[in-house]
């Protein structure tokens, strides 16, 4: 968790790099982008290829085991 500076190209998996990787218990195939930018914040499904944008929370969900 926390804001990491955004830069131009960034993807998922580098914003992820940044604030520390994932961990075990993370769901790396399951990851949603929550624009605030938009009008009603509206979640997005992407994958670790996935472009940020200035603004952009990222949530990784869990894994059940």
């Amino acid at each position: 968790p926390g804001s990491y500076s955004y830069f131009e190209g960034m993807t998922v998996r580098m914003a992820v790099a940044i604030a520390g990787g994932f961990t075990r218990r993370a769901d790396e195939d399951v990851i949603v982008i929550i624009r605030a930018n938009d009008p009603e914040q509206v979640e997005y499904e992407v994958t670790q290829g996935g472009r940020v944008l200035p603004g952009d929370s990222i949530e990784v969900e869990r894994r059940l085991f």
